[in-house]
């Protein structure tokens, strides 16, 4: 009779090999993205007018849930970064979506938007999920009602603010007759 040989099974060998199959599957994820996204085409924005006012006037109104888990990790100027920074992802005008890879590479959208120490830290709470990014809806009336009161103060017409800041005249007049 042949006698078996056994092969012993190193659990440590294994999961090394499974995290290499992982790292290589979200190298793959990354490169189709960076490929497929809409995002990865676009021109990093310049200005973001939330940010400083959400750590500045703004800083008493609240974030949604879900934005403020992320600011509880990376900060609040980071967080609302984020929303601002990113683009409308479907039909929904309120929906941003960015993939959260576990390692992401070196250059990566979010190293853009909010920096690495950031992104190292989003990357480790919240790595291999899609997260839905909400739009700061409280926060960005406040800053066009502000907006809106302060190109009043300066002398410029409703019907001209309202273009500048992109909402109707009815909006405008609506924030100025609130804030009176």
């Amino acid at each position: 009779m042949n006698a078996m040989v056994s092969h012993p099974f190193d659990p440590a060998q294994r999961i090394a090999e499974l995290e290499a199959q992982i790292a290589e599957c979200e190298r793959l994820i990354g490169e189709l993205s960076g490929k497929r996204s809409d995002q990865a085409e676009l021109p990093l924005r310049r200005a973001f007018p939330l940010v400083e006012f959400s750590i500045g006037h703004g800083l008493t109104i609240p974030l949604p849930d879900t934005l403020q888990d992320v600011a509880n990790v990376i900060g609040r100027y980071a967080a609302v970064r984020l929303s601002e920074g990113l683009v409308q992802t479907g039909k929904r005008a309120s929906r941003r979506m960015v993939y959260v890879p576990a390692t992401p590479p070196q250059r990566h959208r979010l190293i853009d938007l909010i920096g690495v120490e950031a992104r190292a830290k989003l990357c480790w709470t919240h790595g291999r999920i899609i997260l839905g990014v909400p739009v700061c809806q409280k926060l960005k009336s406040a800053w066009r009602d502000l907006a809106a009161k302060r190109m009043a103060d300066s002398g410029m017409k409703p019907a001209q603010i309202a273009a500048d800041l992109g909402t109707s005249e009815a909006v405008i007049l609506a924030a100025l007759g609130a804030q009176s």
